[in-house]
């Protein structure tokens, strides 16, 4: 993995922790980024994706 991968998933937390954190709409994380909704909700979604993986790889589950 490169530094643009690191700098990536970097980003990916910010978003995530913007959203779910502290409640942020899509729109004002792009906003704030300079970014279109769609590249945040883009950028968010493979960062869940990436999250599930790893969990799955661990066997966590939880049961909703």
């Amino acid at each position: 993995r490169g530094l643009g991968d690191v700098y990536k998933r970097q980003m990916q937390a910010r978003r995530v922790h913007a959203r779910y954190m502290l409640g942020m709409k899509v729109k004002d994380i792009a906003a704030m980024e300079g970014i279109t909704p769609s590249q945040a909700g883009k950028s968010i979604h493979a960062a869940l994706r990436r999250l599930r993986r790893y969990f799955a790889r661990q066997k966590w589950t939880v049961n909703l």
